[in-house]
């Protein structure tokens, strides 16, 4: 049995939102987080937010030990964009990448 790198995605918090709509105040932004390790790839369901966003998600990766301990999770918070149906084309907002080492 491989082992598993499990993630949970809590929140965020100072979300900077964009778009016309959010700037207006018109309509209530949602956003999403993407965890990608190697070619895996976890979204997080979109939710409505102001400026911060709590999901309380759980993510479950395969690992290859040793070899992805010197690898990154890379964490991406997107503002979707109603306007499309592709990931490419959400708004980019912030994203951290961590060492599995570390």
């Amino acid at each position: 049995m491989r082992p598993k790198l499990r993630v949970q995605v809590i929140g965020a918090k100072a979300l900077s939102l964009r778009g016309k709509e959010a700037r207006a105040g018109q309509q209530q932004p949602e956003v999403f987080c993407v965890m990608e390790f190697g070619k895996e790839k976890f979204a997080t369901l979109s939710k409505p937010t102001t400026k911060s966003c709590v999901w309380n998600e759980n993510a479950e990766f395969n690992l290859d030990l040793p070899t992805d301990e010197q690898r990154y999770i890379i964490m991406k918070v997107l503002q979707k964009n109603s306007a499309v149906l592709f990931l490419d084309d959400d708004w980019f907002i912030g994203q951290v990448a961590v060492c599995l080492k570390e």
